[in-house]
């Protein structure tokens, strides 16, 4: 554990810090020579600005997205940093710089360091934690570490520095398109901030090593304190990089499957490790809960294995032999292999849910053919009590589609759902998913794309049919606000043509509604609103969103433009989109909080 006193006494706690920095030891070289002008500010002002914005300082198409008032979840392209001529200075690449925005939109770049600021001084993402702004940085140094991180707290200005001996640039992403849950989560109260993150490390020349994957927590209860972090869990690989990878070498990895912050500033994870030896394989998955007391200090214990499969056993079993047909056993014991989704208890700081799919199968004397497909159970898990061996879970359902990943397409399978590869998104206290679905529908070989909800409260799925067409595999996604969701789909494959690519299809529909009948195979447009028609060739890359209320900020390429042009607008809460104009042509907004 080290804590981030405020800058002014952050020498004091420096051995504390650099005991738990990033992991290619001492030795990693710098982005460039550390000044005292390289030095990170002890606060930023931020009195008179309406919000923060990262901004590039010259107009270019950069990889991020821009969000006003909400939590940024953009993923960014790889960084990969330039080859370091020890006392030579090279920009191989601009860095963002950190701007105040004013009522009116313009941008007024706010010093951060002690000195001068320069193409190898600056940012590289921006996320909301509620009460603290979270940067991921480079160039930026605090008494001989580099800060990969800072964190800014929006109520006073103060800066604070994730310092680390070893050179590394951070990876974070709100949420990773081929995981089912957002890598930075924050309390509903905003007094903890959770944080998994990949950072390349280097060596001293300069060269890639490997790359290490941790998470963190942090504790923001006490502003006078300041943010008091953890390290729960890391890892280090470097398997990618060995051309020889399983003989006569030595090689590890490490990857988070999935985790949930808890109100509470517990944490629920799922983790694997393996190593290979000379051709030797071994490996672990951990599930494991963190309990944490009011010093910092935390036990873990394992999640309970034996309820669990108890439970999986118990569902396979209602989906093959409860349907009331006959079956070809299948061996008896279930055991659980993966947990496919994590969320959020909102009703119950000590508790979170979580999903583990499971594959099933019989055979139906009655049409003469196999059957098969896969749900997932839903799991609450409870904080153990003091001394426990094993966390505590009860089964809330166990035939649900959400998260169940994909399903077998075989002659006769069941209506259960292929992964949408999104995370499931929540109105009210209902989680939404898009689950597609294909196989004999009796007539002939079909596909179907359905919405379904469930409250996690026992009841079973709710599912609607709001696609039977083949068209729409790949980029569909839905993203919710606080009564709607917002469904992006591509373009119907007949608006493409040898000259003209078509934009993406943005509809807002409302989830409560019981949906009309199909016309054709697609939605009745009764059931939605159309925000952005395929035929405004408007790309979507971004759709940040709110809980709290119904309007989004939309971000993408105008594909009728020779050069993509970005394109920056709102949508406000009647579902009406507007396009954004500059207002600063020496700053351009990349990304955008609202303080």
């Amino acid at each position: 554990m080290f804590n981030y006193f405020k800058l002014i006494s952050l020498s004091l706690v420096t051995a504390l810090l650099c005991a738990c920095g990033g992991g290619g030891g001492g030795t990693a070289a710098a982005p460039t020579v550390e000044t005292s002008s390289s030095q990170l500010a002890a606060s930023v002002k931020l009195t008179g600005y309406a919000g923060l914005s990262l901004a590039q300082t010259k107009v270019a198409n950069g990889t991020q997205t821009a969000s006003l008032g909400k939590l940024l979840d953009w993923v960014t392209d790889a960084v990969f940093p330039k080859a370091y001529a020890q006392a030579t200075v090279q920009c191989n690449y601009d860095l963002l710089k950190l701007a105040g925005v004013a009522s009116d939109g313009t941008l007024e770049k706010l010093p951060v360091t002690t000195g001068a600021d320069d193409c190898t001084t600056g940012f590289i993402d921006m996320y909301d934690g509620a009460k603290y702004i979270l940067l991921t940085a480079s160039g930026i140094y605090k008494d001989g570490l580099t800060c990969n991180l800072v964190l800014i707290n929006k109520g006073d200005g103060n800066l604070y520095c994730v310092g680390e001996r070893s050179r590394s640039i951070y990876k974070i992403s709100g949420a990773d398109s081929w995981k089912a849950y957002e890598k930075l989560q924050v309390s509903d109260d905003g007094n903890y901030m959770f944080l998994e993150t990949d950072s390349t490390v280097f060596d001293q020349n300069g060269q890639v090593t490997g790359i290490k994957t941790k998470l963190l927590r942090f504790d923001l209860t006490d502003d006078k304190k300041g943010p008091v972090a953890s390290t729960l869990v890391e890892g280090f690989q470097q398997a990618w990089l060995n051309n020889t990878f399983g003989y006569n070498t030595e090689s590890e990895g490490f990857s988070i499957k999935g985790y949930q912050g808890l109100n509470n500033g517990d944490v629920a994870i799922l983790y694997q490790r393996y190593i290979s030896t000379s051709g030797t394989w071994a490996q672990k998955l951990n599930a494991f809960y963190y309990t944490f007391a009011a010093d910092g200090s935390y036990d873990r214990v394992k999640f309970d294995d034996t309820s669990i499969n108890s439970a999986l056993t118990n569902a396979y079993t209602q989906a093959t032999v409860g349907n009331g047909q006959s079956w070809t056993s299948m061996p008896a014991q279930q055991k659980w292999y993966d947990i496919s989704c994590f969320f959020k208890d909102s009703a119950d700081n000590n508790s979170f849910v979580f999903t583990i799919p499971y594959w099933y199968g019989y055979y139906d004397t009655t049409s003469t053919q196999w059957k098969s497909g896969l749900q997932s159970v839903i799991f609450k898990g409870s904080k153990p009590a003091a001394g426990a061996a094993t966390m505590p879970v009860s089964t809330i359902r166990g035939d649900s589609s959400i998260c169940a990943q994909y399903s077998s397409t075989g002659i006769g399978a069941t209506p259960t759902m292929n992964g949408s590869g999104s995370r499931p998104s929540k109105v009210g206290e209902t989680y939404y998913a898009l689950q597609s679905w294909d196989g004999w529908d009796g007539i002939r070989w079909s596909q179907k794309t359905y919405l379904i909800a469930n409250k996690f409260d026992g009841a079973a799925d709710v599912k609607q049919v709001i696609s039977t067409s083949n068209t729409w595999t790949g980029s569909r996604k839905i993203y919710a606000t606080k009564d709607y969701l917002f469904l992006k789909s591509p373009a119907d494959g007949m608006a493409w043509t040898s000259t003209s690519q078509p934009g993406d299809n943005l509809w807002r529909i409302d989830p409560a509604a019981t949906l009309h009948a199909l016309v054709g195979s697609e939605l009745n447009p009764l059931d939605y609103k159309v925000v952005i028609d395929a035929s405004e060739f408007i790309s979507i890359a971004k759709l940040a969103t709110s809980a709290t209320d119904n309007a989004a900020k939309l971000t993408g390429r105008d594909l009728a433009d020779p050069d993509l042009t970005k394109i920056i607008g709102d949508i406000d809460a009647a579902g009406l989109f507007t396009k954004a104009t500059a207002v600063n042509t020496t700053l351009q907004p990349v990304s955008i909080v609202k303080l």
